[in-house]
């Protein structure tokens, strides 16, 4: 796979990256990350193997995954893990004679951290590298408390609702106020419903009112789809949120995700919108004819319009 995606990509400045992913769990004691067999392991010990990882494998960086930072303490703690684990990389670089820095990216929430009083964004911003933005996920049947079906990825909100890829970079961006730090998460696959009630529906046909109903359902990768039955070529196209989705009267079953058309509406936004690029959550998820990759990478985001670096492109006065 990281041989098709090389193939994709345009000759650039820069070399493909390559970034490890790494989760941890923050104990009761939040200044300990633990991540290693050894009992005790304090953050440093984890910074270091981390830096060691990345220098034996080559790798260009790693990504942080904290679900999520409960506390300002937390907050800080994580503020504190990054601007240390930029150090010891500024080190390191210097030991392999690297010609780019290493990346730092984080695995950013939605929503509360784009708030005004959430400080966690300016703390990280000078060490991070890339925020990659959990813009998807919106809507899913494995939430507890979830009352609405809708699209996993919506490009636009229904409404006043929040839950979309524009209100969440407009937020991010109008926060940090540098969008070539923002990358948008996009997922290959989607969420199905079951035991779906269309009464109470929104008149969009989208977005059914499911609370106090007993459905259920899940999440399935883009290459499995067709196994539960639809025929995905008999999709209806959402022109507000810009994506596909099929509704099973029989059975009573709904079924939203991503194709290539919605890809390619996400890819022109991203590069309208002057923001940092697109991480896929799981690459692994596409068919094996790179479907959703191909459409991803047939934009030719990297040949942009000429956009200034960090020129806004959002109206940030409505966010006030």
């Amino acid at each position: 796979m990281t041989a098709d995606l090389e193939s994709r990509l345009t000759s650039q400045e820069t070399p493909v990256e390559y970034v490890a992913a790494t989760g941890c769990t923050v104990t009761r004691v939040p200044s300990v990350c633990v991540k290693t067999k050894k009992r005790g392991s304090t953050k440093g010990d984890w910074i270091n193997s981390i830096v060691s990882f990345i220098l034996e494998h080559q790798l260009d960086g790693v990504e942080i995954v904290y679900r999520w930072p409960e506390t300002s303490v937390d907050e800080d703690n994580l503020a504190f893990f990054v601007r240390e684990l930029r150090y010891k990389l500024e080190k390191a670089e210097k030991l392999a004679k690297r010609k780019f820095p290493y990346i730092i990216s984080i695995y950013s929430r939605a929503h509360l951290w784009a708030t005004k009083d959430v400080p966690l964004l300016d703390d990280l911003l000078n060490y991070v590298s890339f925020f990659n933005v959990e813009t998807y996920n919106f809507y899913a049947p494995w939430h507890v408390g979830n009352i609405m079906t809708g699209p996993q990825s919506p490009l636009y909100s229904l409404g006043n609702d929040n839950r979309s890829i524009d209100w969440t970079m407009n937020a991010y961006t109008c926060k940090i106020m540098k969008p070539s730090q923002l990358n948008v998460i996009i997922p290959f696959g989607g969420a199905y419903w079951k035991n779906v009630s269309k009464n109470g529906a929104q008149a969009d046909d989208l977005h059914f009112n499911v609370g106090g109903t007993r459905y259920s359902g899940s999440y399935y990768a883009w290459r499995d789809l067709e196994t539960l039955g639809f025929n995905l070529t008999k999709a209806s196209w959402h022109n507000v949120t810009k994506t596909p989705y099929i509704w099973h009267s029989n059975n009573r079953s709904f079924l939203t995700f991503d194709d290539e058309r919605s890809m390619k509406e996400k890819m022109e936004y991203i590069i309208s919108k002057n923001l940092g690029g697109v991480t896929m959550d799981a690459i692994d998820e596409d068919d094996d004819s790179h479907t959703l990759l191909n459409a991803v990478t047939s934009r030719g985001m990297c040949s942009g319009p000429k956009i200034g670096k960090e020129e806004i492109m959002y109206n940030c006065n409505k966010l006030a």
